[in-house]
């Protein structure tokens, strides 16, 4: 093949990265889109990699959408890996010809020297991961499991739900409760609802508070598909998460199932869900990166949300 260099996002690029987009996927995704997932949460810096080959074209791409996380109480940079892909007529090849190989090393390098604190995650299928397995950018937390149950209703609970507003100030009161339980989590307060919910180009969500005793206590973001119901996110009092489950059920006791990814010590409170299993892999970044992947899988916690095609 051609030579080619890997480079920094410029503007005007984003045209034809959608335009990749549409190669490699076969989905439509606007430039609009894309300035949503990459502009709005890193204040105009974009941490992407390029690929051109000596002609000028765009022929590889490799995102990380940063976001601000905790890790045990204390700020840490996040970034979720992305849309990393090249085009068909430039894969293969080894070594240094290699686009994959040469792209994704050079995001995580360039990451990792500018943040000492840093933790890259993201949730390829399985044939992507085996790849990025091969040359040791990329190592299992574990497969993505989706719990799922036909709601019941029930009659006595201790928790209420009512329909949140994105910016409602008890999110923030809960986060701060409960933040410092969670060891290493994308932080989950109004301004990340807003961006990566209430403002989303690709979807539309509604969300749900559990109140006990008039204080929020648990929310819920969903997105319904016909007569199934995703609990896309949620952020929860621990103690309560069962009850307010199955406070959400009683009011979603016409919906045929409900669909929820958790992370633990949740997985403890669905132990009367179904277990589905999904073909995405939950991936720990590791190459130049300073997140060991038993440490990760200790600490981390995530839900649908934390996948950008959901």
């Amino acid at each position: 093949m051609n030579s080619f260099v890997i480079r920094e996002y410029k503007s005007g690029d984003e045209k034809y990265i959608t335009m990749l987009f549409k190669e490699v996927f076969g989905k439509d995704m606007t430039v609009e889109q894309w300035k949503w997932k990459y502009y709005i949460p890193g204040n105009g810096k974009i941490y992407s990699k390029i690929a051109e080959d000596s002609n000028g074209n765009l022929i590889g791409h490799a995102g990380a959408v940063p976001l601000k996380g905790l890790f045990k109480g204390k700020p840490y940079q996040f970034f979720q890996i992305a849309d990393v892909m090249v085009h068909p007529k430039a894969r293969g090849f080894f070594g240094t010809k290699n686009i994959f190989s040469m792209i994704i090393k050079k995001l995580f390098e360039d990451i990792a020297k500018a943040f000492t604190e840093v933790f890259c995650y993201g949730f390829p299928g399985h044939r992507p991961f085996i790849l990025g397995k091969r040359i040791d950018v990329y190592d299992e937390i574990e497969k993505a499991v989706d719990y799922t149950k036909t709601p019941k209703y029930t009659f006595f609970n201790k928790c209420k739900i009512k329909n949140l507003e994105w910016n409602d100030i008890e999110i923030n009161n809960l986060w701060n409760s409960i933040s410092n339980s969670l060891g290493l989590s994308v932080i989950r307060d109004t301004a990340y609802l807003n961006w990566r919910y209430a403002l989303n180009p690709f979807n539309n969500y509604q969300l749900y508070g559990a109140f006990h005793s008039g204080i929020l206590k648990c929310w819920f973001v969903t997105k319904e598909q016909e007569d199934e119901l995703f609990i896309i996110d949620f952020m929860s009092d621990l103690k309560l998460f069962r009850q307010a489950l199955k406070a959400f059920e009683k009011i979603f006791a016409h919906k045929k199932k409900i669909h929820i990814w958790v992370s633990k010590p949740f997985k403890e409170s669905l132990k009367n869900y179904n277990i589905e299993q999904t073909q995405i892999i939950t991936t720990n970044m590791i190459w130049k990166l300073p997140l060991k992947t038993d440490i990760v899988k200790k600490n981390l916690f995530y839900t649908m949300g934390d996948v950008d095609i959901f």
